[in-house]
C-alpha cells in the first residue's frame, strides 16, 4: 500500500464521495475535502474542509496543498473546464482517480448519450495528465432509487423501463474501491466495471426494496414522455433531463462482474442491503 500524506475528495457531499471521506478516515489516511460552501460540509473529525469550485480552477490550490491523491467526481453536463482543472490537480498530486461510468467506449467517435459523452471527455483528459491514473467504470446506482421514495408511501410506484436489466451497485461498495484504487498501485492505469451482485430488472428492484423494508409496492410501467415529465415536475435540470432520456431505448443489459471482491476482498451488497441502509427516506 503506497504510503499518503494527504488524499483530497471533490464530490465530498455526494452519494459516494461521502462514503469515500468516511472509509478513507477508517483507514487512517489524512482526508480533505474541497466544497463551494465549507460551512454546509457534513464531515467525520479530523477532515479537512476547504473551499474550492471546479468551476474556477484558480480557486483549488489552496484545497490541492500537500495533497498525494485525488478522488474526482465532475458535476458537468459537459467535459468543459477539466483540462484546467486538471492542470491545477498535475502541479500538486501524484494520483487521480475518476468516477466515470460502464458504457463509455472511447472507440466511438460519439457516445451513445450526453452523459457517457462527458465521460469520454474526462477519462481522456485524466489519462492525458501524465499522472497516475484509475478511472472507475461502475454500472447502475443503487441510489438512483432513492427518487422512488417519496412515492413509496403511496403503495405505487410508476417508472419507465420496468423490464430494463440493471446490475445497479451500491454506492459504499463504489467508494470502497476507489479507497483501494487512491491508495493501492495495483489498480493503476485500470478502468475496472463494478457492479452489483446480481441484474435485476427495475420491477424486480422495486420489489426488492418493498420485501427488504416491509413495505412493498405495486410496479405501474409508464412511458418515456411521462416520465420525462415527472423529472421535470421534480425539479430536475433541463440539461439534465435532455442527458437521461437522450437515447431512450438504446439500453443494454448489464452484467454482472467481479471487480468488486476482487479489489477489496468484499462481495458487493445486494440491493436489498442497500434498502436497509437507506430505510429512513423510504418510511
Amino acid at each position: 500500500m503506497t504510503q499518503l500524506g494527504r488524499i483530497l475528495v471533490i464530490g465530498a457531499t455526494g452519494h459516494v464521495g461521502r462514503h469515500v471521506v468516511a472509509q478513507a478516515v477508517g483507514a487512517g489516511v489524512k482526508v480533505r475535502v474541497m466544497v463551494r460552501d465549507p460551512g454546509k460540509a457534513l464531515v467525520p473529525p479530523g477532515v479537512d474542509v476547504v473551499r474550492g469550485d471546479l468551476a474556477d480552477p484558480a480557486s483549488m490550490e489552496a484545497s490541492l496543498l500537500h495533497v498525494d491523491a485525488v478522488f474526482l467526481m465532475w458535476p458537468f453536463l459537459t467535459g468543459d473546464g477539466a483540462t484546467e482543472v486538471l492542470d491545477v490537480i498535475k502541479r500538486h498530486a501524484a494520483r487521480v482517480v475518476y468516477l466515470s461510468a460502464a458504457g463509455v467506449d472511447l472507440d466511438l467517435d460519439r457516445q451513445r448519450n450526453p452523459i457517457f459523452e462527458f465521460h469520454a471527455a474526462l477519462e481522456r483528459a485524466v489519462t492525458a495528465t501524465g499522472l497516475e491514473w484509475v478511472i472507475l467504470r461502475p454500472y447502475s446506482f443503487a441510489s438512483n432509487n432513492l427518487g422512488w421514495a417519496a412515492r413509496w408511501r403511496t403503495g405505487v410506484v410508476r417508472a419507465a423501463g420496468g423490464a430494463e436489466v440493471r446490475s445497479v451497485i451500491h454506492e459504499a461498495d463504489i467508494a470502497a474501491v476507489a479507497v483501494r484504487a487512491l491508495l493501492d498501485d495495483g489498480l493503476i492505469g485500470t478502468r475496472p466495471e463494478l457492479s452489483g451482485p446480481e441484474a435485476l430488472t427495475t420491477e424486480e428492484q422495486a420489489v426488492a426494496i418493498g420485501e427488504a423494508l416491509g413495505l412493498p409496492v405495486r410496479f405501474e410501467e409508464i412511458g418515456q414522455a411521462e416520465a420525462r415529465e415527472q423529472a421535470v415536475a421534480a425539479g430536475y435540470p433541463d440539461d439534465l433531463v435532455e442527458a437521461l432520456f437522450d437515447g431512450a431505448g438504446t439500453f443494454a443489459v448489464q452484467p454482472v462482474t467481479s471487480r468488486v471482491e476482487e479489489i477489496t476482498g468484499q462481495a458487493p451488497r445486494s440491493i436489498r442491503q442497500w434498502a436497509l441502509d437507506h430505510a429512513e427516506a423510504f418510511r
